[in-house]
């Protein structure tokens, strides 16, 4: 239950702060995504911002290709990972 309450102060620290669509989508998912690989040391908020960074990359190479639905998802998983290395550092106490 701590471990939880953790995550969710981590989630707390700028949800009211941010823009509609990162409070329905992008916190809530980071939150879900924070939970299952929270505590894998391997993965640190850094390595989640280089992620977040290719996934984008990839997405604006989808649309240049001329692909729509996937290019589409993809943003939102790197918007999700987006939001995610904040909470992640916020939750090990990380600067």
């Amino acid at each position: 239950m701590a471990a939880l309450t953790k995550r969710w102060n981590a989630l707390k620290g700028g949800i009211w702060h941010d823009e509609w669509w990162g409070i329905v989508f992008g916190r809530p998912a980071a939150l879900v995504l924070l939970t299952l690989v929270g505590d894998w040391r391997i993965l640190t908020p850094n390595l989640v911002t280089t992620l977040s960074f290719a996934v984008k990359l990839a997405c604006a190479a989808g649309l240049a290709a001329g692909h729509a639905v996937w290019p589409a998802i993809a943003l939102q998983v790197g918007y999700a990972l987006d939001c995610a290395d904040g909470q992640l550092a916020r939750y090990r106490g990380k600067g």
